[in-house]
C-alpha cells in the first residue's frame, strides 16, 4: 500500500517537462561552436547538467515515497530504472564501440575503460584519466554514472529510515558537500574530480531529495527558503563563475545551482500568485518545451555525436549542395541541432516508448505509472 503526502501534488507536472527541456537546451548550447556573439552568453550552458540532478533528486524521490511500503519495492524501482536508462544507453555503447573499431574516433579506449562504462562508473575513471581518457562522444555520460550510483543508495535510506531521519541526511548531505569539493580540489589540484566524482556532486540531488521529503510531510519552510534565497543565488554565481581561484569557485559554485534550480522547481510546484511566478510557469509549460524535455534524455547521450556527423566530411559533401548552406555559422548550427532532435524524436517514438510501456508491470499504481512513461521517466 502506497504511502500518502500530505501535501498532494499532481503525478504529473507539465512545468516539470519545461524544466528538462530547458536544462538539456543548456547543454547543447555549450557543446554547440556558436558564432563568436553569442559565446559568452552561452558558455556556461553547463550548469543545465546541475539542473538535471535537482530534477532527478526530486522526481526519483516521489517515487520511492509512494511506494516505500510496497512488498516489490527494491524490484520494482530498479526494473524500472532500468527499462528508462539501459536501452539507449547500451545502443550508445555499442554504436560508439562499432564507430571506433573501424577507425572513425580519434580516442582509442582501452579495455578498462570500457568496463568502467559498462558498470557506469566512468566519472571515476574521467577524475583519475582525464577526459581524452574515454571514448569521444561519450562525454555526457559521466552525470549519468554519479545518478546510478545515487540509485543504489538512496532507495535503501528511502526504505528504512523515518521521514524526520532522510531530511537530517539530505541536510548532512548538503552541508558536507562542499567540503569535500574543497578537500578533492585542493589535493588534486587541476583534476575534474569536484566536477564528476559522486561524493563531490550530491548536494545537488540532495536539494531534490528534501524539496520531495518535505512536501511529502507538509513541510513548505525549505521550499520558501530555496525560493528567496534563488535570487541572490544566481548573483552571487555570476560572480564567482569567473573566480580565478579554483579550489574556491569549484566549492561554492555548484552548491550556488543547487540552491537557484531549487528555487525554480519549488516554484513550478507551488507557483504562487506573482506575475513572476505564473508567467515562469506558463512559459515551461509551453508545449514544444515540454516535448524537447520530453526526448531530454537521448538528446542529452547523442548530441555530441550527432553534432560530430552532422559536420563530418560526407555530411559536408551531402550539404553543399543545399541553397544557403554554409559550412560554418548559423546554417551548421541548424544542422547540428535539427540532426540532434531527428534521432531523438525517432528514438523516443520508435525505441524508448515501447520499452517504457512495459513499465506498468512493476508497479502498485498503474495509472501513475502511465503518467510516468509518458513524461520520460
Amino acid at each position: 500500500m502506497a504511502s500518502r503526502p500530505s501535501i498532494p501534488l499532481p503525478d504529473h507536472i507539465p512545468a516539470l517537462d519545461g524544466l528538462r527541456g530547458i536544462a538539456v537546451l543548456l547543454v547543447l548550447a555549450v557543446h554547440t561552436d556558436q558564432p563568436h556573439t553569442l559565446k559568452p552568453l552561452l558558455r556556461d550552458g553547463w550548469v543545465g547538467v546541475d539542473l538535471f540532478f535537482v530534477l532527478s533528486g526530486f522526481l526519483i524521490t516521489r517515487i520511492l515515497l509512494k511506494t516505500r511500503n510496497s512488498p516489490q519495492y527494491f524490484t520494482n524501482f530498479y526494473v524500472r530504472r532500468v527499462l528508462r536508462i539501459w536501452p539507449v544507453y547500451l545502443a550508445m555503447l555499442v554504436f560508439v564501440f562499432a564507430c571506433e573499431r573501424y577507425g572513425l574516433l580519434r580516442n582509442q579506449a582501452t579495455n578498462w575503460c570500457w568496463v568502467f562504462l559498462l558498470t557506469l562508473t566512468q566519472n571515476f575513471y574521467i577524475a583519475r584519466n582525464g577526459w581524452d581518457s574515454i571514448p569521444d562522444w561519450l562525454g555526457p555520460t559521466w552525470s549519468l554514472g554519479i545518478e546510478e550510483q545515487f540509485y543504489l543508495i538512496w532507495p535503501l535510506l528511502v526504505r528504512k529510515l523515518s521521514l524526520s531521519s532522510l531530511k537530517k541526511v539530505c541536510l548532512a548531505v548538503i552541508f558536507a558537500t562542499p567540503f569535500l569539493r574543497a578537500a578533492v580540489s585542493l589535493y588534486f589540484h587541476g583534476s575534474d574530480g569536484p566536477l564528476v566524482l559522486s561524493f563531490c556532486r550530491l548536494d545537488s540531488l540532495c536539494f531534490g531529495t528534501l524539496l520531495a521529503v518535505n512536501y511529502w510531510t507538509g513541510d513548505l519552510n525549505f521550499s520558501r527558503w530555496v525560493k528567496r534565497l534563488a535570487p541572490a543565488s544566481l548573483a552571487l554565481f555570476i560572480v564567482i563563475v569567473r573566480w580565478p581561484n579554483q579550489a574556491i569557485a569549484e566549492t561554492a559554485l555548484f552548491s550556488l545551482l543547487a540552491i537557484l534550480f531549487a528555487g525554480l522547481l519549488a516554484l513550478c510546484l507551488v507557483p504562487g500568485k506573482s506575475v513572476l511566478a505564473k508567467t515562469s510557469v506558463a512559459l515551461l509549460s509551453f508545449a514544444p518545451l515540454r516535448f524537447v524535455g520530453k526526448i531530454s534524455y537521448c538528446l542529452y547521450l547523442v548530441h555530441t555525436a550527432a553534432f560530430a556527423i552532422a559536420a563530418s566530411h560526407p555530411a559536408q559533401r551531402l550539404l553543399i549542395h543545399v541553397p544557403g548552406y554554409h559550412p560554418t555559422g548559423w546554417s551548421q548550427v541548424a544542422v547540428n541541432w535539427l540532426f540532434a532532435f531527428a534521432i531523438s524524436t525517432a528514438s523516443w517514438y520508435l525505441y524508448e516508448s515501447p520499452i517504457l510501456s512495459l513499465k506498468r508491470h512493476f508497479g502498485s499504481d498503474p495509472s501513475s505509472l502511465k503518467t510516468r512513461a509518458a513524461s520520460g521517466l
